[in-house]
C-alpha cells in the first residue's frame, strides 16, 4: 500500500498543478511529463505489486505523455516559458521543430509590422528554490546547466531571430516568476516575441477550469435558463469573488 500511494502521490501533484486555473499551465505539461518520468523511475519499491504498478505507469507516461512533445503548441508554450525554455524538452527533433516554427512566426510578423528583430535585456542568474519533490528535481537541473544555452541537443540555430535566440541564451528565471508579466515587461524590447510568448502561454493544459466555472454556473443560474445573460455572468464573477473582498 506504501508503494502505491508513493506512486500514485505524484500524479496527484502533477494533476492539482495542470488543473490550476490562476497561472500559466500549458508551459508545465512537457516540464512535468519530464519530472513525473525520472521521479518514478528512481522511486524505491518493496513489494513485488509495487514494482507492477511501477512499469504500467512508466509504460502509460511514454504511452500517453511523453509524445505531447511532439505538440506545437505545448512544446512553443514551454521554449517560451522563461522559467523552463529547453530545458525539460526531452527530443531534438520537437525543440528543433518548435523553434523553427516559432522563428518563421516572428519573421513573418515582423515583415508584416515592417520591423527589424530587436534584442531583450539579459536577466540575472537565479539561485535554487525551495519547492515540492517533483519541482525540486526541476531546480536541480537548472544548476547542473544540462543544456548549452546556444544549442538544442547539440544543434545550433544560428539563423533564429535575434530576440529569440537572446531569450534561449538567457538564464532561466526563477519557477515561482510570473511567465506572463515577463513578456509583458518585455513588449518594449520584444513587442512581437512577446505577443507570440502569451498568445501560447494563455492556452489552457486541460479542461478543469473551465469545468470548474460551467458547476459555478450550474449553482448560480436556474436550471430553466439556456443562455448566459449580463445578469448571470455578474452572479459568476460575485460567486468567485473570496472573503477579504466582501469584508474589507
Amino acid at each position: 500500500m506504501h508503494d502505491l500511494v508513493t506512486l500514485l502521490g505524484l500524479f496527484k501533484i502533477v494533476t492539482e498543478d495542470l488543473s490550476a486555473e490562476k497561472y500559466v499551465t500549458a508551459s508545465l505539461v512537457i516540464p512535468l511529463t519530464n519530472l513525473l518520468k525520472q521521479e518514478i523511475k528512481q522511486t524505491k519499491i518493496s513489494t513485488a505489486i509495487g514494482l507492477s504498478v511501477l512499469n504500467d505507469l512508466l509504460k502509460g507516461i511514454e504511452d500517453r505523455l511523453v509524445p505531447l512533445q511532439e505538440n506545437l503548441i505545448l512544446a512553443k508554450a514551454t521554449i517560451l516559458d522563461p522559467r523552463f525554455k529547453k530545458l525539460h524538452v526531452m527530443s531534438a527533433m520537437a525543440a528543433a521543430n518548435a523553434i523553427t516554427d516559432l522563428s518563421k512566426e516572428i519573421i513573418s510578423e515582423h515583415k508584416i509590422r515592417g520591423n527589424r528583430s530587436p534584442t531583450v535585456g539579459v536577466s540575472p542568474r537565479v539561485e535554487k528554490e525551495t519547492t515540492s519533490l517533483l519541482w525540486d528535481r526541476h531546480e536541480d537541473m537548472l544548476l547542473k546547466n544540462m543544456f548549452n544555452a546556444s544549442e538544442v541537443f547539440g544543434k545550433s540555430f544560428s539563423a533564429i531571430p535575434a530576440e529569440l535566440k537572446q531569450c534561449l541564451d538567457q538564464p532561466n528565471i526563477l519557477r515561482s516568476s510570473n511567465a506572463l508579466k515577463f513578456w509583458i515587461d518585455s513588449r518594449h524590447f520584444t513587442p512581437v516575441l512577446s505577443e507570440i510568448a502569451a498568445k501560447y502561454l494563455i492556452s489552457s493544459a486541460t479542461s478543469v477550469a473551465s469545468e470548474r466555472i460551467a458547476s459555478t454556473i450550474n449553482l448560480l443560474v436556474p436550471n430553466n435558463c439556456s443562455s448566459q445573460i449580463a445578469e448571470h455572468k455578474k452572479r459568476v464573477f460575485l460567486k468567485t469573488l473570496t472573503e477579504k473582498y466582501w469584508y474589507a
